[in-house]
């Protein structure tokens, strides 16, 4: 796989905490010109959050993903958030 291909990936950024705080983020990135999909939103709506685990998750391309966690910690820190909600650290 060339680098070029594997850079067109989409991988999970991060799970925040709901659907409104997806948007925000969603809004961040692209502001930043990140290209991002919220994946998971209408189970969240829908109230199913905590329900074997389904949360709203936010995607970027692999290419972007240093420059997108950047630009979620600048925004939390920005909004003074504590470091334990909604942290956008990378999943396991």
């Amino acid at each position: 796989m060339s680098e070029r291909e594997s850079g067109d990936r989409l991988v999970s950024l991060s799970a925040p905490r709901d659907s409104q705080e997806a948007q925000i983020w969603r809004a961040a990135l692209e502001a930043q010109g990140i290209r991002c999909k919220v994946v998971g939103e209408q189970l969240a709506a829908g109230g199913l959050v905590g329900w074997h685990g389904e949360v709203p998750e936010v995607w970027v391309f692999e290419r972007d993903r240093e420059r997108a966690l950047n630009v979620l910690k600048e925004l939390q820190q920005s909004q003074g958030q504590n470091e334990d909600a909604g942290s956008p650290e990378p999943p396991p």
